[in-house]
């Protein structure tokens, strides 16, 4: 996989192909990179957060995150720790600064339609997608903490997989069954950036010791 630093006027959206961007400083981040931080941070936010579970039969339910019933029902769900599931929180950005300064930095300041800015934490063994899919839009994953192994199709195959947000397309091959020639495979660790864009099927599970969160943040911007 092409690897490349980010230097002040890189606008990363301008590759064609996926990107791996490593060493970038993400200190500021140093107060949301463990489950009881970001609880601790969303629960007092001045706006309802709202939190997505979904299992691995798909089931979901969404829970309100300052209410502390929910987040005691929240805590039960964490502490069985390497059950399928993961969690996704949207519009993090709202709840984050940092976010901001690095949507500019990856873009070289460069204005493109944002989309959403969404956190998933999970267990190893827990899919960050229920199977291989593909987005309409570009998206840069941040690893806060934990690693994610990914796998990477080429665009050429897009037609092979499901669609995000298109039910229809639901019915696409598992990922046991798209093993065969993918473009790329690896761990994201800590402190990595992987851009994936648009039409690019991809696939992701948390990987470590049992009790590793995978925490990461997704950025996405519409297809230019």
């Amino acid at each position: 996989m092409k690897k490349i630093q980010l230097l002040p006027g890189t606008d990363l959206l301008q590759e064609k192909e996926p990107v791996l961007l490593e060493q970038l400083d993400l200190s500021c981040f140093d107060d949301f990179n463990t489950v009881t931080q970001i609880i601790n941070k969303l629960a007092n936010a001045e706006v309802t957060v709202t939190m997505k579970v979904i299992t691995a039969d798909n089931v979901s339910a969404t829970y309100s995150i300052p209410y502390i019933g929910q987040i005691n029902t929240y805590a039960d769900l964490l502490s069985r720790k390497g059950s399928k599931f993961i969690f996704y929180i949207s519009k993090i950005e709202s709840h984050h600064s940092c976010i901001g300064e690095i949507r500019k930095k990856l873009t070289g300041e460069n204005e493109y339609q944002k989309m959403d800015a969404v956190l998933s934490l999970s267990f190893p063994g827990s899919a960050a997608f229920q199977k291989p899919h593909v987005d309409a839009f570009n998206v840069v994953i941040i690893q806060l903490a934990g690693k994610r192994n990914w796998t990477i199709w080429d665009s050429s195959r897009q037609h092979e997989f499901y669609l995000y947000g298109h039910p229809e397309t639901m019915n696409s091959r598992s990922a046991d069954e798209l093993q065969e020639s993918p473009l790329n495979q690896l761990t994201l660790c800590p402190g990595q950036f992987l851009y994936i864009p648009a039409y690019y099927p991809h696939f992701a599970v948390a990987a470590g010791d049992r009790n590793d969160a995978a925490i990461s943040i997704a950025i996405s911007w519409k297809n230019l």
